[in-house]
């Protein structure tokens, strides 16, 4: 993931505000902690994600919430661009919302897959978007 968001930067060029530059380096680190904890999942063979929270604690969090403001500082500047895909973004973006409206309510955790899921969504029509336009450009050149 750190390395897609990256890309992103640089398929928009240095157009980005510093809070879009700084929401792309919180979203890309909070993964690679995430990587991390899925490997102490695996290790100490944790059961449940509710396990998974209590043996990571605050930290998990801070990471989790780094995601969201990161995610949505970076969206919200991309918004400002219209260089990627707006329909992309924009679905990157709610998908973030639903991911901080899930954490904060009572709904059962498994409901953060609808975040997630829109969240990857946006992501993907964002490189179809881009894919397209680099095709377009190859055809005219």
């Amino acid at each position: 993931m750190p390395f897609l968001i990256v890309g992103l930067c640089f398929v928009q060029k240095s157009s980005l505000h510093w809070y879009g530059l700084l929401g792309a380096l919180l979203y890309g680190v909070s993964f690679i902690y995430f990587s991390h904890s899925t490997l102490v999942a695996l290790e100490n063979s944790t059961a449940s994600y509710d396990d998974l929270w209590r043996q990571l604690g605050p930290i998990y969090i801070l990471h989790g919430g780094m995601m969201i403001a990161g995610g949505l500082l970076f969206g919200l500047d991309s918004l400002r661009l219209r260089v990627l895909s707006r329909t992309g973004v924009a679905a990157f973006v709610l998908g973030l919302l639903l991911n901080l409206l899930f954490s904060i309510s009572t709904f059962p955790v498994i409901f953060q897959t609808l975040g997630s899921s829109l969240r990857n969504l946006g992501l993907m029509i964002i490189g179809i978007g881009i894919f397209l336009t680099a095709s377009k450009t190859k055809v005219n050149a």
